[in-house]
């Protein structure tokens, strides 16, 4: 009687065990193709599609990385060894359950003595729970360790393990410590890195004007007959290079230079006597002749003409530049820095009117006039860079331009351009 009753208890949990722990066959072919996906989630993946029993622990990080994997009709325990071994992990395969743990767990000389895992497709999964069944049949005393094997599953049910809350990577902290230097360091990119800059001046214009061959009033009337105006404009984009207080940039810039030529000329005729002769004879005595001229004489009034000139001459000029400038005061929102830099010029246009000196003083047209169409022209400036927001500044400067070149190539006097300024710019840091 005793016999068949301990008979019944072992074919009841047989077909227990055999409910709870039936999985899919380790042979059973896999087609898998996944990209960029966490190793937790490929394993639930194969859980649910192929009924998969799987142990491990969740709150190990590095199940939490990422990989792509591929495979085509392959065996199941080959698909699970090969995912394993991107993660850095080992499995045992215990009764129909598929244990996983690290590889630093277990000692080297104990791995060697597991025994690697044996498919055979010809004998299904079920005579394997009928052999476990049977060693425990000759040992009756054995059965109560069925709730330690029972146990496994409520260690390791996948269900229960995959609702378990991710805990936050190691490696996330250094990230996130990163990201917080990133969001409170912008002005890192004001030390070392490349702008852009774009920006529009105002200036006084005037001509250096001295004498070429000695005459020293003309020249002083030529300078007096331009006189400074505030209408010239510079309109300049470059490009700059950050070294911390040193910034170096090349611009392009356009120049239209303007003055006022205001001159007055007054022509004077008659105001004398024009003597006409009438009759002429002479009277002989001796060996002398005398002569007699019968005049006449009319008296021609004064006439006066002048000539009033006043007009705006513009010359345009477009430029590339190379400036170098120093930061003598460097903080976070405020720079003061000291620039200077060189230039080439092209002339564009030139419209207007000068004097010139032939026999007497005349006004010429800018036509009539041989201009010199290049020339070398330098900028000193003293500015400051106000911080508007994480990559852009404002950037006020006073600044002067002078040329090296006359700005004629033949003429009585040397004339040369200079002119001192306001500009505001923008500036955006990359």
């Amino acid at each position: 009687m005793i016999d068949r009753f301990l008979n019944l208890i072992i074919i009841s949990v047989f077909i227990f065990c055999s409910s709870v722990f039936a999985q899919t066959d380790l042979s059973t072919k896999v087609n898998l193709n996944v990209y960029d996906m966490k190793v937790s989630d490929l394993l639930d993946k194969l859980h649910k599609e192929y009924n998969l029993n799987l142990s491990f622990n969740a709150s190990d990080s590095t199940f939490y990385k990422r990989i792509s994997y591929k495979a085509v009709s392959k065996p199941m325990h080959e698909v699970v060894a090969e995912i394993l071994n991107l993660s850095g992990h080992d499995f045992k395969n215990i009764d129909n359950q598929i244990v996983i743990y690290p590889r630093s767990e277990i000692p080297t000389s104990k791995r060697s003595n597991i025994a690697p895992i044996t498919i055979n497709s010809n004998i299904p999964e079920s005579k394997f729970d009928t052999v476990f069944m049977d060693k425990l049949i000759f040992k009756t005393d054995t059965l109560f360790k069925t709730d330690t094997i029972i146990r496994y599953d409520t260690i390791v049910r996948y269900d229960t393990i995959s609702i378990i809350k991710e805990p936050e990577p190691e490696k996330a902290k250094n990230k996130i410590k990163k990201i917080r230097s990133d969001v409170f360091n912008n002005d890192s990119r004001r030390d070392n890195g490349w702008a852009f800059g774009i920006s529009y001046g105002k200036l006084f214009a005037d001509f250096n004007v001295t004498s070429l061959d000695g005459d020293i009033n003309f020249a002083k009337q030529v300078d007096e007959s331009e006189k400074w105006t505030f209408n010239s404009n510079v309109l300049s984009v470059s490009s700059m290079h950050n070294f911390n207080r040193l910034k170096i940039a090349a611009a392009i810039s356009y120049k239209g230079i303007t003055t006022n030529f205001d001159f007055s000329n007054i022509n004077t005729t008659g105001g004398l006597f024009e003597i006409d002769t009438l009759d002429t004879y002479y009277t002989i005595s001796g060996i002398d002749t005398s002569w007699v001229y019968i005049k006449d004489s009319v008296w021609i009034p004064m006439d006066q003409v002048e000539y009033k000139y006043n007009q705006i001459n513009r010359l345009t000029y477009l430029g590339l530049q190379v400036n170098m400038s120093y930061s003598i005061i460097h903080q976070r929102n405020i720079d003061l820095y000291l620039q200077g830099g060189l230039g080439f010029d092209f002339l564009l246009s030139a419209n207007g009117s000068t004097i010139t000196k032939r026999t007497e003083i005349d006004v010429i047209d800018f036509k009539d006039l041989t201009f010199n169409k290049t020339t070398l022209s330098y900028s000193l400036g003293l500015g400051s860079r106000f911080k508007l927001n994480d990559g852009y500044d404002i950037c006020p400067e006073l600044f002067y331009i002078g040329h090296f070149k006359d700005v004629y190539q033949d003429a009585a006097v040397s004339k040369k351009f200079r002119g001192f300024g306001l500009k505001i710019g923008i500036i955006y840091y990359l």
